[in-house]
């Protein structure tokens, strides 16, 4: 944001929204000095925010192997892989140079083309 374009609406619209913003803040302390009165602790149980990555298993593994199985030894395009499992082509590039060098049957058989063939077949 570049303070010298603002307008003069822009400048009245961000001083009533901190204006708001004081007035949210300060009910929040008042209802927090409620909350230890009641309380009688003296400290108040906010709810903790979870920490780190969440633990919800992303299914792009399974997708990207079911779409390179799909496409037999000659493989998929990193280009073509996305627009399959609808993520980006950075997103899978990544994938593919950390995770998905774990997975075994997965090979890159060109620039920016890799296969997968199963243990079994």
């Amino acid at each position: 944001m570049n303070l010298t374009q603002l307008t003069l609406a822009q400048l009245q619209k961000i001083v009533a929204l901190v204006k708001r913003r004081q007035k949210l803040s300060a009910e929040i302390t008042r209802i927090e000095k409620c909350i230890q009165k009641l309380d009688g602790s003296g400290k108040v149980n906010r709810p903790l925010r979870k920490a780190g990555r969440s633990t919800k298993k992303s299914p792009i593994k399974d997708e990207i192997l079911r779409a390179l199985e799909a496409a037999g030894k000659k493989g998929l395009r990193i280009r073509d892989l996305a627009s399959t499992v609808k993520r980006t082509p950075t997103h899978l590039s990544v994938w593919l140079a950390t995770a998905g060098k774990k997975v075994k049957g997965l090979k890159r058989v060109g620039y920016g083309v890799y296969a997968y063939v199963p243990a079994g077949k």
